[in-house]
């Protein structure tokens, strides 16, 4: 156990991680996008003036510390986007700081600061830490969770993941990660972490299931899972469409993206083991309790979960860096070696220019489904529309109160509910399945980079129009 002479920072070591925290804030503050584009986020907005699970503010589980957070938040901003994002963007802050102090107590000052680096640049760590989401307060809990094991406080480390799920109870692999990660490292402990986590857990559920009602509660708990491995949502519905092999590349890609530099140089590494000693670097053996803190919610992102969302590879990103961390240091000290500094310092140049062309630059300007929601809104008798489409309608909504949505899976679906409606003019997204094979005549309306509206009739009336005007 280090001493605590040896944990005080030095000035400049304070001045560096200053630096590197102020940082990575900037770039979470302008990967905050320009609108609600999305339905989860939607939700939560709706959430902030009426909880109801039944109406999906927000869907199941509830996110109940989250809403509670974000409602906490509106009560210092006006603004919904601000307001979702806040919790996220201050967790980031305490993420750094917490696996900061985590590297430092079980390696050393270097490490520490070159993990808060990645951490600070990593692509998608900024996504989720200026999302209006759950999954970045969520991830900054989790971090704190890890953090408390690595400095031996186990009560601690349960009571803080409890509430990561609290926030975020899909991140219920991450729990049972932990429990496994303490049982490796010191099963003794295990007696106290796990009832603290479900003392933690216990403490947010029972008051939740109360104020929906033990009924509507397991009712609606059912209606979601079996959409969700079901009819929308999740991996599990496309795979006949992705193989197993598309999955895992799609969520590495994720994981590492920004610094892949950092593979070559981990084979760099591995070349030097005897002449280095690089062993040295990871005795505390750490990479193993990592490896069984994350496999649980891997294989749950691999089965449940769609890989094409990156944020799903956020706690992967965030245990990764803490593996490489310890690397980025020892190849930062091969001053003799000038190539293995290079190629590292190049590698963060890579995940920042990835973050800034990636999640800052698509916040800097309003999404395709956000544009195509704002000009429905603008739409002079929206209240006689109806508007058709799978993840649009709930935003347009939302920007366009008194506008009839609805959701539908394929273009057959719109094609009989046109067919059905007399007298009512009924907008459709190209986002659609299979709206082109439908019976339908479209008509375009406004045309977006990826989005298209169109207006919709049944193909026989079109016909009919056309050969009697």
């Amino acid at each position: 156990m280090p001493s605590a002479t040896s944990l005080l920072m030095t000035t400049r070591h304070r001045l560096a991680l200053g630096a590197i925290v102020c940082g990575g804030t900037l770039l979470r503050a302008l990967a905050i996008p320009a609108g609600l584009d999305g339905t989860d986020p939607v939700n939560f907005a709706l959430s902030l003036e009426r909880f109801d699970l039944a109406l999906h503010q927000p869907h199941f589980p509830g996110y109940p510390l989250y809403v509670l957070a974000v409602r906490a938040a509106g009560l210092l901003i006006r603004d919904p986007v601000w307001v979702l994002s806040l919790p996220a963007l201050l967790a980031g802050i305490v993420m750094i700081l917490s696996v900061h102090h985590a590297l430092r107590y079980r390696y050393n000052a270097q490490v520490a600061l070159w993990g808060a680096v990645l951490l600070a640049a990593h692509p998608v760590l900024v996504e989720v830490g200026g999302a209006p989401l759950s999954d970045g307060l969520a991830l900054g809990l989790v971090a704190v969770s890890f953090s408390c094991i690595a400095i031996g406080r186990f009560p601690t480390a349960g009571l803080v993941m409890a509430a990561a799920l609290g926030v975020r109870p899909s991140f219920a692999p991450l729990g049972l990660g932990l429990l496994l990660c303490v049982a490796w490292c010191e099963p003794k402990r295990l007696r106290a972490t796990g009832p603290a986590l479900f003392i933690g857990v216990v403490a947010w559920l029972a008051p939740l299931v109360w104020l929906v009602g033990p009924a509507d509660f397991f009712r609606l708990g059912w209606e979601h899972v079996t959409g969700h491995f079901g009819r929308f949502g999740g991996a599990v519905s496309t795979v006949g469409a992705t193989s197993l092999l598309d999955r895992i590349l799609e969520l590495g890609a994720s994981t590492f993206a920004g610094w892949q530099l950092l593979l070559p140089l981990g084979l760099l590494g591995i070349v030097l083991w005897r002449r280095e000693r690089i062993a040295d670097t990871y005795r505390s053996r750490w990479i193993l309790p990592v490896g069984l803190a994350v496999a649980p919610y891997a294989v749950w992102v691999l089965l449940a979960q769609s890989t094409a969302h990156s944020r799903h590879a956020a706690p992967l990103a965030l245990f990764a860096i803490v593996t490489f961390a310890p690397l980025a240091a020892f190849l930062a000290r091969m001053g003799e070696k000038r190539l293995a500094p290079a190629a590292l310092v190049a590698g963060v140049f890579v995940a920042l220019a990835a973050t800034l062309t990636g999640p800052v630059a698509h916040a800097q300007r309003a999404s395709d489904r956000l544009r195509l929601a704002r000009y429905i809104a603008s739409t002079r008798g929206r209240e006689r529309l109806l508007f058709l489409g799978t993840h649009t309608p709930r935003v347009a909504a939302y920007y366009a109160p008194g506008l009839r949505t609805g959701r539908v899976d394929t273009g057959s679906d719109v094609a009989r509910i046109v067919s059905s409606l007399d007298g009512v003019e009924v907008l459709v997204s190209s986002e659609i399945p299979a709206l082109a094979a439908a019976a339908l005549e479209l008509e375009p309306l406004a045309r977006f980079d990826s989005l298209t509206l169109f207006t919709a009739r049944p193909r026989r009336l079109a016909t009919l129009l056309e050969t009697n005007p």
